[in-house]
């Protein structure tokens, strides 16, 4: 914020930051969020290009996909197994891009309101938060193969972690989640 403009009344005031007014996150503050989590979650880096970073700890690995291409991609991933073929990993993927944890976005298909209302401001900020998605993948001779999605303009941080399956007793999700 420079002082000789004072501080912004506009929600979406075209200035810099990562956090709009009202305490909403803008996709850049996610970027910077995901870097964190990345360093947080190991330091060794097994994979970077100029689309990606990948690390690894004991329990699988993380990594930042980014796209700033003028076509949606998918990027296709295997990671080694341990050497186990059968081996249960959770994908858990938390995406930004200009469809999702876009406020901007949301605040100009609202009619980009001058003050928008409290509930404006509550789906505004709603819309402020990362796409967070899962899905069990399991290895398949010795390599977990994935593929992820990356939109145009998008950044995916992703976790593969291996997958420890603790049912509760007299639970059983396939029958829960069944339509027969």
């Amino acid at each position: 914020m420079f002082e000789e403009q004072g501080v912004p009344q506009a929600l979406f005031h075209g200035g810099f930051g990562m956090v709009a007014a009202g305490c909403i996150p803008k996709p850049t503050f996610w970027t910077f969020y995901f870097y964190k989590q990345l360093k947080c979650f190991s330091q060794e880096c097994v994979y970077r290009d100029e689309d990606a970073v990948i690390v690894r700890n004991a329990q699988g690995y993380a990594g930042i996909l980014w796209n700033i291409d003028e076509e949606d991609r998918n990027v296709a991933l295997s990671f080694a197994g341990a050497g186990q073929d059968a081996a249960v990993y959770t994908l858990v993927t938390r995406t930004v891009d200009e469809i999702c944890c876009n406020p901007l976005k949301f605040w100009h298909d609202l009619g980009e309101p001058a003050i928008p209302t409290e509930e404006e401001t509550r789906l505004i900020k709603d819309g402020a938060w990362p796409l967070t998605e899962s899905d069990i993948i399991t290895a398949a001779d010795g390599n977990a193969n994935l593929s992820i999605l990356v939109r145009r303009n998008g950044v995916v941080y992703f976790t593969l972690t291996r997958r420890s399956y603790t049912p509760d007793r007299g639970y059983d999700y396939d029958k829960a989640v069944s339509f027969h």
